[in-house]
């Protein structure tokens, strides 16, 4: 019996906000409902659209400015792939709406 019962995923333009700054990321978002947990749990990661000149934040909670939503997420550790830095989340609060409909 799996433990995942549905999931759902999002890949969106977004904007990182950094006080009076906005910074313009690639988002990817992932909706998973969990047996035995009674809420849906979410994270992701992103990327600086234009790395060169991206700073670097630093761990701890954060504001993403989706297309259509806002929402607040804890960012962890940045990872290096061949790809880009990529800076990981845990979503707080409920997830986005558009990814709970993908997820049917």
């Amino acid at each position: 019996m799996s433990l995942l019962l549905k999931e759902g995923a999002r890949s969106t333009h977004a904007e990182l906000v950094l006080g009076c700054l906005r910074l313009p990321i690639a988002c990817e978002i992932t909706v998973e409902w969990i047996r035995g947990v009674h809420e849906p749990t979410w994270y992701g990661y992103f990327s600086a659209e234009e790395p060169a000149s991206a700073p670097l934040p630093l761990p701890g909670p954060y504001r993403i400015e989706l297309p259509d939503e806002e929402i607040t997420v804890v960012l962890r550790r940045p990872t290096s792939r061949k790809s880009g830095v990529r800076f990981p989340f845990w979503g707080i609060g409920p997830p986005p709406a558009r990814v709970i409909e993908s997820a049917g």
